[in-house]
C-alpha cells in the first residue's frame, strides 16, 4: 500500500575466501507498478563484503621427555587465534602409540577465542602403559599439533635357586631348580640368559650350564631345571650360583648350597665272591685265588681297589697281599685270578676278599687255605 515498506533478505554462503574486500553480485530484478500504473523495473545494486583474516594455531608440549611407569605426564595445549575475528573451536586431544593407535582420549573441549587471543589447556595423564614411545596429538578446526615422550621400562626381575635335596651322594645326579619372576609392570623380557655355576669348597667351578628364556611377560614367572652328574666329584659342600643377564647386563642373581656325601659302602653297593683252589696244599705249592666283584648299587664306583689277603690267625698278621685297581659302572662286574706259589708254615690260613673305596674297607667274601706240612730246605748231602 501507499507508504508501506517491503524488506527483502537474501542468504549467501561464501566459501574459501581470502582476507580482503570482496564484491557480491546479486542478479535480482525488482518489478512493480507505480501510482500511475506504469511498470517499473530495476536491478538491486552490488554488495561489498569485507572478509577478515581468521585462523587458529596449535602447540603441544610435555613437561619432560621421559617418564617412569605410573608417573604423571603434564601436557600443555596452546590454542592461539591469529585472525581478526573471534573463533569458536572444538579441541580434541589424546595419547597415541607410534602406530597412531589410540591409547587414551581426553574429553573434548569447546573454546571461544577472541582475535589475536590464546587459550592454554593443562592436561594430565598417568603413564600406566607399556614401555615405549608415545605421542600427544591435539586438533581443532583442521589444525593439529603433537609432542612426543617416552615411558621407560621397569626391568625388575627376581630369581630363586633351590636344590631338590640338601644332600646328594657323590656320583648321584644333583637336581636344581630356578624360578625367574618378572616384577616389571610394563616390560616384556626377551632372550634372558640364566647361567648356573657350581663351585666346591675351594671356590673352583666344577659345573656350569646356560639356559635361555625366550619370553617373560610382565608379572609372569618361569621355572628352569638343571641336572649335574656328580660322577668323579669329591664329597663336600658345594655352592650353586645363578646369574640372569639381559642384553649383557646382569639383572639379578641367587645362590643355594648343598652337600655331596661319600658313596654308600658295603654289600648294598658292591658284592663279591672268592674261590681258592686247591684249599689244601703240602708245603711249597701253587694256589689260585679267583675272584668276582659286581657293582650292585645305583652309582658308579671310581678308584676301586680289590684286595685278597692271607692272614695267619696264630701270628695275627697278614702274610700275603694281592690287589688290583679298577672302576666299576652300575651293574658292571670284574673277575680274575691271582696264581701264587705259596710257601708257608703248617696252619689254617684265613683268606679275605674285600674292596677299598675312599679309604673305606668293604668286606666281600672269605675262604681258607690249609697248609698240611712245613716246607723244608733240602741240603746237598741229602740228595
Amino acid at each position: 500500500g501507499i507508504g508501506e515498506e517491503l524488506n527483502l533478505s537474501f542468504q549467501a554462503v561464501l566459501r574459501n575466501l581470502t582476507p580482503g574486500e570482496r564484491v557480491v553480485n546479486r542478479q535480482v530484478n525488482i518489478t512493480y507498478l507505480n501510482a500511475n500504473g506504469d511498470v517499473v523495473s530495476f536491478l538491486l545494486p552490488e554488495v561489498k563484503v569485507r572478509v577478515l583474516p581468521s585462523w587458529l594455531e596449535l602447540g603441544v608440549a610435555t613437561d619432560r621427555a621421559s617418564y617412569r611407569y605410573g608417573e604423571n605426564v603434564s601436557i600443555a595445549v596452546e590454542v592461539r587465534n591469529a585472525g581478526e575475528a573471534e573463533e569458536s573451536a572444538l579441541l580434541q586431544a589424546g595419547i597415541y602409540d607410534t602406530q597412531l593407535s589410540p591409547v587414551y582420549a581426553f574429553p573434548q573441549i569447546n573454546l571461544s577465542i577472541p582475535p589475536n587471543g590464546s587459550a592454554t589447556l593443562n592436561l594430565s595423564w598417568s603413564a600406566l602403559a607399556m614401555a615405549g614411545d608415545y605421542l600427544v596429538l591435539a586438533s581443532a578446526q583442521n589444525q593439529s599439533a603433537s609432542a612426543g615422550f617416552a615411558i621407560l621400562p621397569e626391568m625388575n626381575l627376581s630369581a630363586e635357586l633351590y636344590p631338590a635335596r640338601q644332600s646328594y651322594t657323590a656320583g648321584e645326579a644333583a637336581e636344581l631348580h630356578a624360578t625367574l619372576r618378572s616384577l616389571s609392570p610394563n616390560y616384556v623380557f626377551e632372550n634372558l640368559l640364566a647361567l648356573l655355576s657350581i663351585s666346591g669348597e675351594n671356590g673352583t667351578a666344577v659345573y656350569s650350564e646356560n639356559r635361555t628364556v625366550p619370553l617373560l611377560l610382565p608379572g609372569a614367572s618361569t621355572t628352569l631345571g638343571y641336572l649335574w652328574s656328580t660322577s668323579g666329584a669329591e664329597p663336600g659342600n658345594y655352592t650353586a650360583t645363578l646369574e640372569v643377564y639381559h642384553n649383557g647386563t646382569l639383572l639379578t642373581n641367587a645362590s643355594a648350597g648343598f652337600s655331596l656325601a661319600a658313596p654308600p659302602l658295603g654289600g648294598a653297593g658292591i658284592e663279591g665272591e672268592l674261590n681258592v683252589t686247591p684249599r689244601e696244599i703240602l708245603g711249597y705249592s701253587m694256589v689260585n685265588f679267583s675272584y668276582l666283584a659286581v657293582n650292585t648299587g645305583s652309582l658308579p664306583l671310581e678308584n676301586l681297589s680289590l684286595v685278597i689277603s692271607l692272614v695267619s690267625p696264630s701270628e695275627r698278621s697278614m702274610v700275603l697281599n694281592l690287589s688290583v685297581n679298577t672302576s666299576l659302572g652300575v651293574n658292571e662286574s670284574i673277575n680274575g685270578t691271582f696264581s701264587e706259589r705259596v710257601a708257608l708254615p703248617r696252619e689254617d690260613y684265613l683268606v679275605l676278599f674285600y674292596a677299598v673305596l675312599n679309604s673305606s674297607i668293604v668286606p666281600l667274601d672269605q675262604g681258607y687255605l690249609r697248609v698240611l706240612a712245613t716246607p723244608r730246605t733240602l741240603k746237598n748231602d741229602s740228595i
